[in-house]
Formats: structure tokens, C-alpha cells, sequence
């Protein structure tokens, strides 16, 4: 998986739009590669934006897999090996972990995207933003009644939306292949780019393209760090536009009253 991110990120430095790392988010190290010393337990890792999260490592079906229990600011070591445990419990009695946590992870995303948004356009009226869909709570389902173009409009729909992502920029482009290529075979892969419309329309396309070379620089190309270093930069600015206004009449200097 980060094998891939920095073959991405190399295709496009030799393509002259890598770039030197700069600014706050500049500095990175090379990690350690997830076949050297893995071992399984709860473990604490950082995202692109320096967030911290619990991570659980375990094999299931002789694969090596990892579960992301929730934040360092919020789960204590006890309660992340506690869930840890009841991932263990349920993984044993042959329950399937990973849908649910798809589901709740994409609505996490989803919400932050519906915040970040309302964030950046406090005080300005934009036009119909893009819209963010919902996961549908879990429950029966409806009879299947076969509709054999269907299947064929969505399909066109998925390619659409794919192909308005990656015109929006190098990076951009590659940080969905990465991510695209992280969705299980059996999961509808739509949302990812969806997700990638709504985080360009909220932000602005130079935003977006800037978090995205971040995350693949950092080796943690996920649409949750992506839009955790959206949400870091649009506080950033916030705060810039809040500055006390004493302090740009100084930089005018001493005798600018207006």
C-alpha cells in the first residue's frame, strides 16, 4: 500500500510536479515497511496531519489486517485494548468486523467533509454545493427486481465522476488511485470519488491538490488524513482572517489611522 503511494509520488516528481517539500507540513521521515517487524496488537499512529489514532494489528485468515479503534484524544489505552478484544471476540465467532466499520468510517468522513464545508463558507453564499450522500442505516432489504440497465447507468455514473476527479490535478489523481485501490473488491468503490467532488467543491480545487501531494508524501493517503489537513489549513486560515486588526494597522505603520 505505501509501496504504491511513493511509486505515485515518484511518477509525479519525475514528471517535474513532485516538488520539494515545503512549509509547515515539510518535514518527513521514511517509514519502516509494514513486512519489517509487524507484529499484532494495539499500537498508536500518526496521520499526515500528526493526528494519533489507535490502531489495531491482527491476522485474520492468515492476512495481515489493521483496524483503526479511534483517537489518542479520546480512547484511552484501556478502552483501545478493550475494543481490541471485542474485535478479537467477534472476528472468532466468524462475524464480519469490517462492514460495519466501513459504514460508520465513511460516514465519519462524510460528516467531517459536511463541516468543513460549512467552515469555509460561514460568510460567504456559494452556489449548490456538491451533493454529500448518506449511508443508509443498516436493514432489510427491498425484493431485487431486475432492471438490466441499471447496472450499466451506474457503472457510466462511476466512470464520470472518476474521470472529473482525476482532471482536477496530478496530485489529486494519484491520491485516488491509492485510495481506490484500498477498497475491498466487494465494496461499491462510488463514495471515494463522490467524497472527492464534495471535498473540491467545499475547499477549492488548489486545497484539495495540496492536502493530496501531503498524504502521498507522507506514505498516509486516505480520504479521512485528507480531510483532516483540510480541516487543519481551513482552521489556519480562519485564524489569519480573525487577527487582531491593531496588529495589520501596525504593519501599515505608525501613522496609518485608516
Amino acid at each position: 500500500m505505501k509501496g504504491n503511494q511513493s511509486a505515485m509520488l515518484n511518477k509525479l516528481k519525475l514528471a517535474g510536479l513532485g516538488g520539494g517539500a515545503s512549509g509547515q507540513h515539510a518535514k518527513f521521515t521514511k517509514r519502516k515497511s509494514d513486512q519489517e517487524g509487524w507484529t499484532a496488537g494495539v499500537f498508536l499512529k500518526s496521520r499526515a496531519n500528526g493526528d494519533r489514532i489507535w490502531l489495531q494489528r491482527i491476522m485474520i485468515d492468515g492476512k495481515r489486517r489493521e483496524i483503526e479503534l479511534g483517537s489518542f484524544l479520546t480512547l484511552s489505552l484501556a478502552e483501545a485494548r478493550a475494543a481490541a478484544q471485542e474485535n478479537r471476540k467477534t472476528i472468532a465467532e466468524g462475524g464480519d468486523i469490517f462492514a460495519e466499520l466501513r459504514r460508520q468510517h465513511r460516514q465519519d468522513i462524510r460528516d467531517r467533509i459536511r463541516r468543513l464545508s460549512a467552515k469555509l463558507n460561514e460568510n460567504t453564499a456559494l452556489p449548490a454545493q456538491q451533493p454529500i450522500p448518506q449511508d443508509p442505516a443498516p436493514g432489510p432489504r427491498p425484493v431485487a427486481i431486475e432492471q438490466p440497465d441499471a447496472p450499466i447507468a451506474d457503472a457510466a455514473s462511476e466512470e464520470s465522476d472518476i474521470a472529473k476527479v482525476r482532471a482536477l490535478g496530478p496530485h489529486i489523481d494519484a491520491a485516488l488511485s491509492v485510495i481506490l485501490e484500498a477498497v475491498p473488491a466487494d465494496v461499491d468503490s462510488s463514495y471515494v470519488s463522490q467524497d472527492m467532488l464534495a471535498l473540491a467543491t467545499a475547499c477549492g480545487i488548489d486545497m484539495l491538490e495540496q492536502a493530496c501531494r501531503v498524504t502521498l508524501e507522507k506514505g498516509d493517503c486516505t480520504l479521512l488524513s485528507i480531510v483532516a489537513i483540510l480541516d487543519e489549513d481551513a482552521a489556519a486560515t480562519d485564524a489569519d482572517e480573525n487577527a487582531n486588526p491593531i496588529a495589520h494597522g501596525n504593519i501599515r505603520g505608525p501613522e496609518h489611522f485608516h
